[in-house]
């Protein structure tokens, strides 16, 4: 899910979207998980305090959210992406990349770059997360894509998930 929230930073997050020309409405992402016995959506994402659960209710109630529940997954796959945020959870947070996203934004020259090289990373943002996820269970996502702008999974930001699901029909 590519959610809207709230405040200050997510504001500085749709604007570095505009700022690149790429889709700006929302400014976070999240992996749906499953439904509790009580009929609760619980959904995994990378947050400043780390990869943690939280109650995607909000998220799917908001007008704002996009989702690629029409992508094509099979059961297999889903269990892949799943498993993969479940083994990140506790991981910290990216703040090397916020600040990269930001210079890359202001289309400041690279300054430093990450390339995971296929190894599990040791800190994400919420798009990076879900970009993994998606690569270890072979699906297709925005740094995946040859038809999306973001090459590299530690540089994908939620404005590239957003444009990328619209893109391809998927919400």
């Amino acid at each position: 899910m590519v959610v809207r929230l709230p405040g200050t930073f997510a504001s500085l997050i749709r604007f570095g979207a505009r700022l690149r020309g790429i889709a700006d409405l929302d400014n976070h992402v999240a992996i749906m998980h499953h439904r509790t016995a009580g009929g609760q959506w619980r959904c995994i994402q990378a947050q400043p305090g780390g990869v943690a659960w939280a109650d995607a209710q909000p998220y799917l109630d908001n007008p704002y959210t996009v989702t690629n529940f029409r992508q094509p997954k099979d059961d297999s796959q889903r269990f892949v992406v799943t498993s993969v945020v479940e083994a990140m959870l506790g991981t910290s947070y990216d703040w090397p990349a916020i600040a990269e996203d930001a210079l890359e934004d202001l289309h400041i020259p690279d300054l430093w770059k990450e390339n995971w090289h296929g190894r599990t990373p040791d800190h994400v943002v919420c798009s990076s997360l879900a970009s993994w996820a998606y690569f270890k269970a072979g699906l297709a996502n925005p740094s995946t894509d040859k038809l999306s702008p973001a090459a590299d999974m530690s540089l994908v930001q939620p404005g590239d998930w957003e444009q990328w699901i619209t893109a391809r029909h998927f919400n």
